[in-house]
């Protein structure tokens, strides 16, 4: 099963060092989609730059790509050149670029030098380079508008000096396994963690499992949610939590294991770390419900999940109805009762990449209904997991 792993950027923390200097040359090893033949330097001559830092496995990335065409299709009869740079194979950047297009040009940045020069450590990102070779403008790409674009053009534009806000913990850059506090003043990974604390920054949530290591990141979730997650659970809406530790209090749940660990294992130790940390136990309860069930068995637009090869870049925005589901039940308040093959049924979300997840339930709903998927509501048996102090 395929699962989309969102990660969290500190993206503003570079742009102060950025801002309204000379701008590094772009060392690429070749630049694709350039019409008028391959002298693209050249051409770039008192031009105004859009660059895009981005990849084919960056969900938000690619959320952009409709917004980010839209800007090249408004400026493309003026001095604008639109510009994505992946440090990503240029045969997979072709394979991609058959089936999803992108306007303007797209740099291969092959050994990362254009990527370090930049100072880019989170995607995606988007820089200005005016035609007097300033970097006018560095920020995330879906606070770009055509009006920043357009006083860049009439040299009128000043670029927002960010303010620093002070706080008493530093937070860093994250992913699944990663501590934000302990990233914000070093390096190195951990060979292992398991903490829970008060939450101290802002919500999100990140896994990672490969080559042996195994690591889950939860920030700003309250009990329910955690068990939930812990126990693969749709929402918290299935969680009855009875314990001393109410869903008003958020924390911080974080475990990583750099070897040797599978993704079984690291599920099992996170349920004990939970468990434990909390001094609670959890039984399961079936409960008669009111649901809103699924039938999306007319659907001419699912996927099955053994015929689809997640190698390839496109497969990036397929999500399973499983996913799209629990998503659903989550935003409408209401338990999507639904049989366990669902994680096997894929449909693809990049007509709607750039909103997805922004849209409410029923925005969602409505959009598989589109897709020839029905509702209708129901009562059926849920089970549901209880949570109490243990004694």
């Amino acid at each position: 099963m395929m699962t989309l792993t969102f990660w969290a950027m500190n993206l503003k923390a570079d742009a102060q060092d950025l801002l309204m200097s000379k701008a590094p040359g772009l060392d690429l090893k070749s630049m694709l989609q350039v019409k008028n033949g391959q002298d693209w330097e050249k051409q770039l001559n008192g031009k105004i730059v859009v660059l895009e830092f981005w990849a084919t496995w960056c969900t938000p990335c690619l959320a952009n790509i409709a917004h980010l065409n839209e800007l090249s299709h408004q400026f493309e009869d003026s001095m604008v050149q639109f510009i994505s740079i992946t440090d990503e194979p240029e045969t997979k950047i072709i394979d991609f670029l058959k089936k999803r297009k992108m306007n303007g040009w797209i740099g291969i940045d092959k050994d990362g030098t254009t990527f370090k020069n930049y100072k880019i450590t989170g995607r995606p990102r988007t820089i200005i380079v005016d035609k007097e070779g300033t970097i006018k403008y560095c920020d995330e790409p879906g606070q770009l508008s055509a009006e920043i674009i357009r006083q860049i053009l009439a040299g009128s534009y000043q670029p927002t000096q960010y303010k620093i806000v002070e706080r008493e913990v530093k937070l860093g850059s994250w992913g699944g396994g990663d501590d934000p506090v302990y990233t914000a003043q070093f390096k190195k990974p951990y060979l292992m963690q398991q903490s829970i604390r008060p939450s101290i920054g802002e919500g999100g949530n990140g896994s990672k499992f490969y080559n042996g290591m195994a690591g889950i990141t939860l920030l700003k979730f309250n009990l329910s949610s955690i068990i939930a997650y812990v126990y693969n659970q749709p929402s918290a809406l299935r969680v009855i939590n009875k314990s001393t530790y109410a869903d008003s209090l958020n924390w911080d749940v974080i475990y990583e294991r750099a070897k040797k660990c599978t993704h079984e294992r690291a599920k099992g130790e996170l349920k004990k770390m939970v468990n434990d940390g909390f001094n609670v136990q959890i039984t399961d309860t079936i409960i008669s419900q009111d649901v809103l069930e699924p039938n999306f068995s007319k659907s001419i637009f699912l996927i099955k999940e053994k015929n689809i090869d997640f190698n390839k870049p496109e497969t990036k925005t397929f999500q399973s109805l499983d996913n799209i589901f629990n998503t659903l039940e989550e935003k409408l308040n209401i338990i999507i009762y639904h049989p366990e093959d669902t994680n096997e049924q894929y449909i693809d979300i990049y007509e709607i990449i750039s909103k997805y997840y922004k849209m409410n339930g029923e925005e969602i709903k409505s959009w598989l209904i589109s897709k020839g998927v029905e509702f209708h509501e129901a009562k059926r048996p849920v089970k549901e997991l209880v949570v109490r102090d243990n004694s």
